[in-house]
């Protein structure tokens, strides 16, 4: 919490830890390899609880991720997932019911509404083609989020509904948008920069702006606006960005660029600090 209060943070965001893997060429992440797993805790209710400032909590729907290996897609209409969602509400959001602090959930970390690179995918729209299944998606999408929305709410009616966290870099199907606006209230999406430049920026502005306006106006929370440069613990990570300052000067002139934006209500930085582990947040 001291380091939270030195970098002038107000929430709590995403706290599960990243855990080193290869996945070797399996994916289309941009990056250095990332687990298969990536399913270690994230905080527990007292660890959030005690931090005593605002703060979010996740519920893994699948595990579903872009980055993820071994993604499994569950058949959203089926009783299996309904108990899943059930179970999973239960669990998770009981002990946050009446919390003061919590701002509300998120689901997966951006998930594979796009088609996985691993080929895996909904039962629903595996056998289709592109086109065919960037019609169908928002069927499987209406019943996903219907289910574990009304899971939620069934035991914690009190907290927001964040949702999932989208990769802006590779886009958001129109479908996913309208059946996500009829169940979820913030729109949360990460986005990261590609070069540390006026027009890169503004790219992301107008695409955060396109896609507030396509899911009927939802708030957006920037999920992750990942800038990064060489560091001691991780000296091969390198980007057009030279140092420390350079990343907190690319931070304050993009946040220039949306604090005035009528649908910005924030963003969350993955991760602000290293671990001396292994070397990742």
């Amino acid at each position: 919490m001291k380091d939270l209060g030195a970098f002038g943070f107000n929430t709590l965001g995403w706290t599960q830890e990243y855990v080193a893997g290869d996945w070797g060429e399996a994916l289309d992440w941009q990056g250095d390899p990332i687990d298969l797993i990536h399913s270690q805790q994230p905080w527990t209710a007292e660890e959030l609880q005690s931090a005593g400032i605002p703060y979010v909590v996740q519920l893994r729907v699948m595990p579903i991720e872009d980055w993820n290996g071994e993604p499994v897609f569950q058949d959203v209409f089926s009783e299996k997932f309904e108990k899943w969602c059930e179970y999973l509400a239960r669990s998770m959001c009981t002990p946050h019911r009446e919390s003061r602090n919590l701002l509300g959930y998120y689901f997966v970390d951006i998930p594979a509404w796009i088609r996985h690179a691993s080929r895996r995918d909904f039962p629903q729209l595996a056998s289709l083609g592109k086109e065919e299944r960037e019609i169908e998606v928002e069927m499987v999408a209406e019943k996903y989020y219907q289910t574990i929305t009304q899971a939620i709410k069934m035991y914690d009616p009190n907290h927001l509904i964040l949702g999932d966290r989208y990769n802006g870099n590779k886009g958001i199907p129109r479908g996913v948008l309208r059946a996500m606006s009829r169940h979820v209230d913030v729109l949360s999406v990460q986005y990261f920069v590609p070069e540390p430049t006026d027009s890169a920026r503004q790219k992301m502005r107008d695409d955060l702006a396109k896609w507030s306006a396509e899911s009927g106006g939802k708030p957006v929370l920037l999920a992750d606006i990942g800038n990064y440069c060489a560091t001691k613990e991780n000296p091969h990570r390198k980007s057009a960005i030279d140092g420390q300052r350079g990343r907190g000067e690319d931070y304050v002139e993009t946040l220039k660029l949306l604090v005035n934006e009528p649908w910005f209500v924030g963003w969350h930085w993955c991760s602000y600090i290293e671990n001396l582990a292994r070397g990742w947040g």
